[in-house]
């Protein structure tokens, strides 16, 4: 049995109410959060790539 399956008995109550700001926050810091993960794992790429590129 799913664990946030709702009975019959329990009312939906939505989650925390965020405003359009705070929503538009949340996103940006998302976006931002991706492009430096992006980063680190190309930090981590090209390396390799320059010593499979200096065997030849």
């Amino acid at each position: 049995m799913p664990q946030n399956s709702l009975t019959q008995n329990e009312p939906f109550t939505p989650g925390i109410t965020r405003t359009p700001t705070e929503r538009m926050r949340r996103k940006v810091a998302h976006i931002a959060a991706t492009c430096a993960m992006g980063a680190w794992f190309l930090l981590a790429v090209a390396p390799v790539i320059v010593v499979l590129l200096e065997v030849r």
